[in-house]
């Protein structure tokens, strides 16, 4: 999830600004409600903008980063500052550059101009995410204070990855809520698996949530691994991960989104993961297959967690 801020498996409307970078698969749409990439502050590089079908979308708005479009341009783009365009068919629309141009074009009929990402990947990924053993458990029975509820991550295998796990009616009974552990900080990532097809997230993230809000947004990944919809009406800190599901937010998400689809009533901030090490903790065999790219594409884990996986695979 270095790479992208936002994926979406699905034709997406661009309706709020993605701080970072944008992945869609199918066409965007939009009416310039929102910039992606507005919170990068100078050139990175890369791509901000990936769309493998269309963009029909008007006033389409990115900031210092570059364009991929598998498709046409029947809408209009905007690309500011440093970035680039470049399409996988023709430009019959608008894309235009702003600022300083040199160096910079708008280049169509540009073969394997947007590469895809594989859906599967990460429902692969997820269903191997909820298969890790639970830590800590909880159901809606265990709720004694729906106000002020406290969700404890445990580490008992001391591997610096706390598994949680919710049961599917788990969010319909509570308010508030605080993540909490044992020396919280030192932990590399918190698992949150959340039960059900259908999840309506309306409690507040209290703000002694996780240690602080930047350590949520960058180390607690919220796996809906069955969900079909996932309704998102209070701020969340973290990676939300729902690959087969239609995600709604009306708060904003701190953090990155993987969903089958998504409905953006708010914005999607930066940063997201920074966990290193939960490659180590993945199976390296069984019922449930995770390709190492979809572990890198998603969670963005360095190499020395990638030559983990390798060596308990080749083991």
């Amino acid at each position: 999830m270095r790479t992208h801020n936002v994926i979406v498996f699905d034709d997406f409307r661009l309706e709020q600004d993605i701080k970072g970078s944008l992945y869609v698969d199918g066409h965007l749409g939009g009416r310039g409600n929102g910039m992606v990439g507005s919170g990068y502050s100078g050139y990175s590089g890369g791509s901000g903008l990936t769309v493998t079908g269309d963009v029909v979308g008007q006033n389409i708005r990115v900031k210092n980063s570059d364009v991929r479009v598998g498709g046409n341009v029947t809408g209009s783009i905007e690309v500011h500052d440093r970035g680039s365009a470049l399409i996988g068919g023709q430009n019959t629309g608008s894309v235009r550059l702003t600022g300083n141009t040199s160096g910079r074009g708008v280049h169509t009929n540009v073969a394997d101009a947007a590469p895809a990402l594989n859906q599967a990947d990460f429902a692969s990924l997820s269903a191997s995410l909820a298969a890790l053993t639970a830590e800590s458990l909880y159901s809606a029975s265990d709720i004694t204070d729906r106000n002020n509820f406290r969700i404890h991550a445990a580490d008992r295998n001391n591997d610096g990855i706390a598994v949680v796990s919710l049961g599917a009616d788990f969010f319909d009974h509570l308010a508030s809520y605080v993540i909490a552990a044992d020396a919280i900080t030192s932990l590399d990532t918190i698992v949150v698996n959340v039960a059900g097809l259908d999840i309506n997230l309306e409690a507040n993230w209290l703000s002694s949530s996780a240690g602080s809000n930047l350590f949520g947004s960058q180390h607690i990944i919220w796996n809906f691994f069955e969900a079909e919809t996932v309704n998102l009406s209070r701020q969340i800190f973290g990676s939300v991960l729902a690959p087969n599901a239609i995600v709604t937010n009306t708060s904003s998400i701190e953090g990155n989104v993987v969903a089958g689809g998504f409905t953006q009533r708010a914005q999607v901030n930066l940063p997201g993961y920074a966990g290193t090490r939960l490659a180590s903790a993945l199976p390296a065999s069984g019922p449930v297959a995770v390709s190492e790219p979809a572990v890198v594409g998603l969670l963005g884990i360095g190499a020395l967690g990638i030559a983990a996986l390798r060596r308990k695979k080749r083991a």
